[in-house]
């Protein structure tokens, strides 16, 4: 990069370079590791057997090139590290091919955080910090702070306000009697209906009692699943994402950065599966009133439409062993 470039200044906006790529110090050892494993004269096929996802793409494939050789690669695409499913993956390559276009997403978004990082932390350290400090920016700190600034704005805007509503006193106890659907902010009908009614005799002239059905929860996205961890077992995000990522790759779950709360049709058997395994666990009383057979696609929780590159978290039938286990992973959400 031009030596000018290094004070910042906004007539130097827009900046459009091509990245330069240095291997992290920490990651240097691994890293040629694999490289030398590619590069080995008897080695002729490799396979992708990383995150089924944009970045699990982009990372293979930027060792392969690094390693500067051409030779026949193919794709596993899992959801899981469950061993029979590894199985049916390693013996049903797919070509390398067929995700080039998963490979091009990924790398035009790395393109677009480098570009929008590089520009946007110049303008705001130039414009807001006065080139005091640097003041960093980009694609989804931006998108944060946003959030953060409309929160605290609403916090700071907030008035309390009271509301009324009118009750009657009965011989069964103080009992609500007027509900409307907006909230009354005039106490004023109130009272008067009150006045009105006070020493009267009232008549029940219409009683009604029915059921109703209680939608069961969605399956767990990440997100979701970040939230009751937190809600329920007190901790944070990191924490959480440390356990799941553990019980993803010992073969406990499917893979977990997955924004859909729901599973395609074609995964119907392996949820049974996957129930019959857990009726034979420590969780046997969870599933004991589940008709295994009678699950089917008709069921909410598969829908096609609603699964994107990858479906909701569920169990594998691999059996979790409890004994040594951290204390928080043996409180399942993803199961309970």
């Amino acid at each position: 990069m031009d030596p000018k470039y290094k004070m910042f200044s906004l007539e130097h906006l827009p900046l459009i370079y091509q990245p330069a790529y240095k291997v992290k110090q920490e990651n240097a050892e691994q890293l040629q590791i694999l490289v030398k494993l590619l590069q080995r004269p008897d080695v002729d096929h490799a396979v992708n057997v990383c995150d089924a996802d944009r970045e699990g793409e982009l990372i293979y494939r930027e060792v392969y090139k690094f390693a500067g050789v051409n030779k026949k690669h193919s794709r596993v695409y899992k959801s899981s590290f469950e061993a029979a499913e590894l199985e049916v993956a390693l013996n049903r390559l797919e070509s390398a091919s067929k995700y080039d276009g998963l490979a091009y997403s990924a790398k035009a978004r790395q393109y677009l955080d480098y570009l929008l990082g590089m520009n946007i932390t110049r303008g705001c350290t130039t414009k807001l910090a006065q080139n005091k400090f640097l003041l960093s920016s980009g694609r989804v700190q931006m998108c944060l702070l946003n959030e953060i600034r409309q929160r605290e704005s609403a916090i700071e805007n907030y008035r309390e306000q009271s509301y009324y509503h009118l009750q009657l006193i009965t011989d069964l106890g103080l009992t609500p009697v007027m509900k409307t659907e907006d909230q009354v902010l005039n106490p004023s009908p109130l009272r008067s209906l009150g006045e009105n009614l006070k020493g009267q005799y009232l008549v029940v002239e219409e009683f009604k009692e029915g059921t109703r059905k209680k939608n069961l929860k969605l399956l767990y996205n990440l997100t979701d699943l970040y939230k009751d961890a937190h809600a329920q077992l007190q901790i944070n995000a990191e924490t959480a994402k440390k356990h799941i990522q553990n019980l993803y790759e010992e073969g406990f779950i499917t893979y977990p950065r997955s924004s859909s709360r729901h599973l395609p049709t074609e995964q119907v058997e392996r949820v049974k599966g996957v129930m019959q395994a857990l009726a034979k666990s420590q969780y046997s009383l969870l599933v004991q009133s589940v008709d295994i057979e009678a699950i089917d696609v008709k069921h909410k929780t598969f829908n096609d439409e609603l699964v994107s590159s990858h479906f909701a978290i569920i169990p594998t039938t691999k059996q979790y062993q409890e004994e040594g286990r951290p204390e928080i992973e043996k409180q399942l959400l993803i199961i309970k």
